[in-house]
């Protein structure tokens, strides 16, 4: 049986790396990350943000897949 719970327990991680790397101190964290009252995706896009880290897609970054969406595709231009 799949693990339901393995994407939650990666965004926690997350959380939880960049926590001990603050010297685990909850003042500190929530001064870095006001976004600690959001919602815990929300944390996290502004943790990997701070960081330079992005995650990509098997088709690329957001950016790739936005400019490919606006190329005319062939069956467009045969018309």
């Amino acid at each position: 049986m799949k693990n339901h719970t393995a994407p939650k327990r990666n965004l926690r991680k997350v959380v939880a790396e960049e926590w001990d790397r603050l010297g685990r101190s909850d003042a500190v964290f929530m001064e870095h990350y006001p976004e600690t009252a959001m919602t815990l995706r929300k944390l996290v896009a502004a943790i990997r943000r701070r960081h330079g880290r992005q995650r990509n897609s098997k088709n690329g970054t957001p950016e790739e897949r936005e400019a490919r969406a606006r190329q005319p595709s062939i069956s467009e231009d045969s018309g």
